[in-house]
């Protein structure tokens, strides 16, 4: 079978990030089980990809769908994969010269109203130019043309593909497939904490900004903060002048003595053993850019619960193994990490719900054959 993936910014320097990297994985595994896979995209870095065709065109929007049309028409494929949010399925104008096998890949969470309000806050104008832009296409409008043109949606959460596809017609097709996680490297860590008993050590991962739940985290651990407990932060990727400015808001909220804080890239074995070494780990998202970070998973892979935000895919993925709090709420985040530390039985549970939930997690190669047998109903 033929397929093309409509793809905005498809480079390699991304395919390790949603939605980049689901499409990666399948494009991959779909090629090695002899399907002719193109990638129609507008980022041109190549073709890095052996045995998949990456088409580059100017741009995947409206404006320029007669290029666009052209590039379908030479590809001639059966059936088509389309990242998918509001703002583009009414933007787009090139729906009605795909084939009529076409699947929708939301790379958006489809924010509520109200989820973007609770969010603003947290929000730099940047953010604000970001996600609000899609806030701005009427529900009964982006609805219509998912329900004019796609046959299906696919999602990695239960969650945002019944929302949406409920939105578009109750007789869609919706499909859930989480993100796939490499096992053999996500895995409990043999070091035991290096931790006194009765001490909590919390984890943050990632960067330190607003639109992550970091000053609400920073506001939380303040109410908390005392000689037993422990905030470690690793803010991979962080600059020598972005520690700076945080190292100073810790030290504005009282707490630059008592949060260790860690930036700049450590190798994965080093990050498997922090995380496996923490008592809970802390992603308190206000908005993500993608359904479901990858990295709530191989926290709970290692064995460690997380606390998260209820927002997109992040309830379904924890589930047992953590907690699920409002999003930009600082009293009930520190409601469930002062939990945590209290009470020891509840996360002994919490531990074993990991176990299990890593028991039910699926490889890159098992969520691609899901792909595979969606995209040849």
């Amino acid at each position: 079978m033929r397929i093309a993936f409509c793809v905005y910014g498809f480079t390699a320097d991304v395919t390790k990030l949603q939605p980049w990297l689901t499409i990666l994985h399948v494009a991959n595994y779909l090629s090695e089980h002899g399907w002719d896979v193109h990638i129609l995209t507008d980022a041109d870095t190549g073709n890095f990809l052996d045995g998949i065709n990456i088409h580059v065109i100017d741009s995947l929007r409206a404006t320029n769908k007669e290029q666009v049309w052209r590039m379908l028409n030479v590809i001639g494929a059966e059936c088509c994969v389309v990242l998918t949010t509001p703002l583009n399925l009414v933007s787009s104008g090139w729906y009605q010269y795909l084939p009529k096998r076409l699947v929708a890949f939301l790379s958006y969470p489809f924010y509520t109203n109200s989820e973007l309000l609770r969010a603003l806050p947290h929000l730099t104008l940047e953010d604000i130019k970001t996600y609000y832009r899609h806030a701005l296409i009427p529900r009964v409008v982006w609805a219509g043309n998912l329900r004019r043109y796609f046959k299906s949606v696919v999602a990695q959460s239960p969650r945002t593909a019944n929302r949406v596809a409920d939105a578009a017609s109750a007789e869609m097709m919706r499909y859930a497939i989480p993100a796939g996680i490499d096992l053999d490297v996500w895995k409990p860590c043999d070091l035991k904490p290096e931790l006194p008993v009765g001490n909590t050590r919390y984890l943050y991962l990632g960067w330190t900004k607003a639109i992550r739940g970091f000053d609400v985290l920073v506001r939380a651990f303040r109410d908390i903060a005392g000689p037993d407990t422990e905030l470690l932060v690793l803010a991979r990727g962080a600059t020598d002048e972005e520690l700076a400015m945080t190292q100073h808001r810790l030290a504005a909220a009282g707490l630059d003595k008592s949060v260790r804080f860690i930036g700049g890239w450590m190798s994965q074995e080093d990050l498997r053993s922090e995380i496996s070494q923490a008592s809970v780990v802390v992603l308190p998202f206000v908005l993500v850019p993608s359904e479901l970070p990858v990295s709530v998973m191989e926290c709970i892979a290692c064995g460690t619960p997380v606390i998260g935000t209820d927002i997109d895919g992040l309830p379904d993925a924890i589930g047992k193994a953590g907690m699920v709090v409002r999003s930009g709420s600082v009293g009930s985040l520190s409601e469930a990490m002062l939990l945590v530390h209290k009470d020891r039985e509840a996360l002994a549970r919490m531990r074993a719900a990991c176990v299990e939930s890593r028991n039910n997690m699926m490889s890159w190669r098992q969520v691609s054959a899901e792909w595979m047998q969606i995209l040849q109903e």
